[in-house]
């Protein structure tokens, strides 16, 4: 197997480990330049309007990502009444979540594996980990996905498991190695990252890699949009959403993986009605060449 496609293989594993958030157009996008250079990796925000007038944007997210766009992330997040938020968490097998913000770890306390993955991605390609970039303790933050236990219990009654989903990523990695051209990825010595953190010349060739890979990820999302990965999480986040609604809530912010955007979108129009009224690009990697770079 050639270095690109053994690149592109990982992307597409970590795409499900660690970038849960990525799914086909119109959330997620490679932004180029005249010259058809990738420019940037691109996230959707997309504002829709309820028959009553409530206002849900879907914010869709990939979880790693440059400091500025989660301080950017931040900012917009003040604006919304609530904002329900995707992040599975352990529940010490009592079944339920806190109804108010969460503090989540920032000095690496958290080390599961998924994490693991993440800090690793994060440090090869010169990102931000989204949960030390976001401010999961702001007032307006509501849970809005399954907790630990909840999780379990959908993919055992399923019938999957870890290896199961990474073995349908696996076969659609292999059958699609992705578009970057071979030439950059000559300019990487893989190895000698092993032993020394990579430039920036080669983070960014590498994030070019990743996003390549992100960008036609249509069939890598289909193998699990029927798991508890998506559709059963969309099911909580949707009955959260609900809830907030009834509530009174009148701008509410849906904030997941894009992977999860196009079911919620589906769900919203059939279910509520919602009318798409404007979609946003915000810049969530910067594919363009390193300042200085002859």
């Amino acid at each position: 197997m050639r270095v690109h496609q053994r690149l592109c293989l990982i992307a597409s594993l970590l795409g499900l480990l660690a970038l849960p958030a990525l799914a086909r157009d119109p959330y997620i996008r490679v932004a180029r330049d005249a010259k058809k250079q990738p420019r940037a990796m691109q996230t959707c925000v997309a504002r829709f309007v309820l028959p009553a007038g409530q206002r849900v944007d879907l914010v869709s997210v990939v979880h790693v990502g440059e400091r500025k766009y989660y301080q950017g992330l931040n900012e917009r997040f003040r604006g919304y009444d609530a904002v329900l938020y995707e992040l599975i968490l352990d529940d010490g097998g009592t079944g339920k979540a806190p109804r108010g913000p969460v503090e989540i770890p920032r000095d690496g306390g958290d080390v599961s594996l998924l994490s693991q993955v993440q800090m690793i991605l994060c440090n090869l390609l010169g990102l931000e980990f989204q949960l030390r970039g976001v401010n999961y303790g702001a007032r307006n933050f509501v849970h809005a996905d399954m907790t630990s236990s909840e999780f379990r219990a959908a993919m055992e009654k399923s019938g999957e498991t870890p290896m199961t989903l990474l073995m349908r990523v696996l076969q659609v990695a292999m059958k699609n190695p992705g578009t970057v051209d071979d030439r950059e990825l000559e300019k990487i010595d893989i190895f000698a990252l092993l032993g020394r953190p990579p430039t920036p010349q080669e983070q960014r060739i590498l994030r070019r890699v990743f996003a390549s890979s992100f960008e036609d990820v249509d069939e890598v999302m289909n193998s699990v949009m029927g798991t508890s990965i998506i559709a059963g999480r969309n099911g909580k986040a949707l009955r959260v959403l609900a809830r907030e609604l009834k509530a009174g809530r009148r701008s509410l912010a849906l904030f997941y993986g894009a992977g999860h955007m196009a079911d919620f979108e589906q769900r919203l129009v059939k279910q509520h009605g919602a009318r798409l009224e404007r979609r946003e690009w915000l810049d969530a990697w910067d594919l363009t060449e390193p300042p200085g770079k002859p």
